[in-house]
């Protein structure tokens, strides 16, 4: 996993033509912390939490500064550093690690960067809502409508999607592996990955594409819930998906917006797979489902 972000965060800054990398992976409000350029989640280093034992995307390592281009040498911003001292290290230094521990740390340190279309940032939801809040917008109201049928995919092997799958299976979700196995009543299921380790993790995102293309094709889903970022990313390409029209956030990092597949418009949601409470993923099928028998959280 270090080569990968390694290689993708310098082809990124490589191919951005940008002067500055600001990199802030912290997201308090969802137990992910970064102190003295180690990132933390839930109070545990990052390689000693459920992220290390990930078969699909193993993290091996917390020191932040493995994560960037070999020719630069960044600087750590400690949360608490004095207000003007920080100011100069986010606008001077070619690269900086931001320590936050708490959202307005993220949101003091973001503003105070007087440039920010010469930095190529990298984070998590957290730094978005940081560089957000610089802009003085009114948040929109969600825009969503009910939805009879809906397809949930999780491509994430992480244990907190386990959590999810297991209770959306508690609620009477069908879980299968296969589109061909999908109950012929069922308004709702989950797609999922095997649960065998496999040597590939492009593989089992490409056969679990497959399948969510069948399925799609097949049956008239008005609202696909896609976790994990690479299986949203690879369904979104082989179902021809050019564009989506943002509709808001059914929680903090859990966007959704409209979209067509093949002529047909329908919703689509999505989510990192390490994100969220274990009744995540049922509280996004509550939001859309206009079936009477199902708990309605909106």
């Amino acid at each position: 996993m270090i080569s990968c972000l390694f290689t993708v965060i310098s082809a990124a800054f490589a191919a951005s033509g940008r002067q500055k990398i600001v990199l802030a992976p912290a997201w308090p409000d969802e137990g992910r912390t970064t102190r003295s350029g180690k990132q933390y989640v839930d109070g545990l280093p990052v390689d000693q939490s459920d992220f290390a034992q990930d078969p699909a995307h193993r993290i091996y390592s917390a020191d932040l500064n493995k994560f960037l281009p070999l020719d630069i040498v960044p600087v750590v911003i400690a949360e608490d550093v004095e207000a003007s001292i920080a100011h100069r290290l986010v606008n001077q230094q070619r690269a900086v690690i931001i320590d936050a521990t708490r959202h307005q740390t993220l949101v003091r340190h973001i503003a105070a960067i007087e440039d920010p279309h010469n930095v190529l940032f990298v984070g998590s939801p957290g730094l978005a809502m940081a560089l957000a809040s610089r802009r003085q917008t009114r948040k929109q109201p969600l825009s969503i409508l009910a939805a009879n049928r809906i397809l949930i995919v999780v491509g994430s092997a992480n244990a907190v999607s386990r959590n999810q799958i297991d209770y959306l299976q508690t609620r009477g979700i069908p879980i299968t592996c296969k589109a061909q196995d999908i109950p012929d009543g069922a308004s709702i299921v989950c797609l999922v990955a095997p649960d065998e380790r496999h040597e590939s993790p492009t593989d089992v995102i490409a056969a679990l594409t497959r399948e969510a293309i069948i399925a799609l094709g097949v049956r008239d889903y008005d609202v696909l819930i896609a976790s994990g970022g690479e299986t949203m990313a690879s369904i979104l390409k082989a179902s021809g998906v050019q564009e989506i029209k943002p509709a808001g956030e059914l929680a903090p990092g859990f966007p959704c917006g409209h979209m067509y597949i093949k002529n047909r418009k329908m919703m689509l949601a999505m989510k990192a797979g390490g994100l969220g409470s274990d009744d995540m993923l049922w509280k996004a099928v509550s939001r859309f489902s206009a079936l009477k028998n199902m708990d309605q959280t909106r």
